[in-house]
């Protein structure tokens, strides 16, 4: 349910003696509480336990009897999230930063409906902190849909607390003293049961390093079918019906996707990729002017633009709306993350592109923490109301692009086959802290 992004090392190898005699009717346990201990080929093996909860502001180790101990360093502050979901948990998520938003120090997500949390752990890395709650779905968590609300202390004493918000809400506080932005008030109960919280790690940020070159990327393309989310299938977008709600295109941008952003992040120069998928045969239409589809880049009022999330497991998939190294303009992108199939995706309805032999994708994207070839992310489309999908593009680590540089990228494809379509965004990575951001969506053909 929570995360929290490093650690300082593990339990040490344990010094006792493992059994070498055959497990036929024996018992492997070794009554160490600091060896998982199980059969294997014949014989007894006791393997150490990882006592790293994944906190820097904790001493890990094990004790033989009691097992795992975590004990905060000296000097921490203790924090304390109290959570009540409404009927819709699995829209809700927190992220806690550093105040300037270098570091993620914890996050959480993939709530229960109507259920009590009481996260605790200490903090020491930094004197500030900035918490943010987010609403996927953007109606906060009071009082609509259930009465949720969220309270967090610092030793014991409560500094912030809310339930009726938009999309996202945002509380600074310091050790010792709070920055207090406005919120809400909100009295929980705690009566209700307050489910287990198994820490895991994510990665934190990395800093923007100096801009690198583009790489190039090939003209060829691969194909393949991808997951069936067709309409029995498709997660709705609606409360209360399965239909999902129109998000249409606009035929006018708000601003060039070139416009400036208050803190401009690092950039790479463009790379252009044309394709030319083999499953599509190519008619030229050279002599074409490019018709804009539509164009999203993730601002208020519209927010998700043209797109929808997956919707299966909110947090995967979701509107950035803080601004600065993270957008290419203004103050909001999509970020991807993880690789949970339809739920770390964005994808838009349907689209009638008879008229037009060529379609053509031109986006901005920047790369968090994503460690090698293996962790990428996709361009796709299904042409039979999200089905199957079919590849256009991927981008992997290292091969097209390094962390922490926007690039721009402008994908042409073949249409002629193809009446009705839909596209959208995936990520294929390996975790939580990988992480891709998406701005400034130019959907065209001609």
């Amino acid at each position: 349910m929570y995360k929290h992004v490093s650690s300082q090392g593990t339990c040490s190898e344990p010094t006792h003696n493992v059994p070498s005699q055959t497990c036929g009717g024996l018992n492997c346990d070794d009554k160490n509480a600091c060896t998982n201990d199980f059969c294997s080929g014949g014989k007894c093996i006791s393997t150490p336990t990882n006592c790293d909860d994944a906190n820097r502001c904790t001493i890990d180790s094990c004790d033989s009897i009691s097992g795992c101990k975590n004990e905060p360093v000296r000097d921490s502050s203790f924090f304390e999230l109290f959570l009540v979901t409404d009927k819709y948990g699995g829209e809700t998520s927190w992220d806690l930063l550093s105040v300037d938003e270098s570091e993620v120090i914890a996050s959480g997500d993939g709530y229960a409906s109507l259920s009590t949390y009481d996260i605790k752990f200490p903090i020491c890395l930094h004197p500030c902190y900035k918490f943010v709650i987010i609403d996927s779905w953007g109606d906060g968590m009071c009082c609509k849909h259930g009465e949720g609300g969220w309270s967090i202390k610092v030793d014991g004493e409560e500094v912030a607390s809310g339930s009726s918000f938009d999309t996202e809400e945002t509380y600074e506080f310091c050790r010792g003293g709070s920055r207090q932005t406005d919120t809400p008030s909100f009295s929980p109960s705690r009566a209700s049961p307050m489910p287990s919280v198994t820490p895991s790690t994510v990665s934190s940020p990395a800093p923007s390093p100096a801009p690198s070159p583009a790489p190039s990327i090939g003209p060829s393309v691969g194909t393949s079918i991808g997951p069936s989310i067709g309409p029995s299938t498709m997660p709705s977008t609606n409360r209360a019906a399965s239909t999902a709600p129109t998000r249409g295109e606009s035929s006018t941008p708000s601003k060039s996707p070139m416009e400036t952003p208050s803190r401009p992040p690092t950039r790479s120069p463009s790379m252009v990729t044309t394709t030319a998928p083999s499953f599509k045969p190519t008619k030229s239409n050279s002599n074409a002017t490019w018709n804009e589809i539509f164009f999203s880049d993730f601002e208020v009022p519209r927010k998700w633009g043209a797109f929808f999330d997956g919707r299966i497991r909110d947090g995967d998939a979701r509107r950035y709306g803080r601004g600065g190294a993270f957008v290419h303009s203004g103050v909001g992108s999509i970020r991807l993350r993880d690789n949970s199939d339809v739920a770390s995706s964005v994808y838009t309805e349907d689209y009638d592109i008879g008229a037009y032999q060529m379609l053509r994708v031109d986006y901005w994207f920047y790369a968090r923490s994503m460690d090698n070839k293996n962790e990428n992310f996709l361009l796709e489309f299904s042409d039979n109301g999200g089905a199957s999908w079919e590849i256009v593009k991927s981008w992997a680590k290292d091969i097209d692009f390094q962390n922490d540089v926007w690039y721009e990228v402008i994908v042409d494809f073949d249409a002629s086959a193809i009446d009705v379509i839909r596209i959208r965004f995936r990520c294929d990575a390996s975790n939580n802290g990988d992480v891709v951001y998406i701005d400034d969506v130019r959907f065209s053909g001609k």
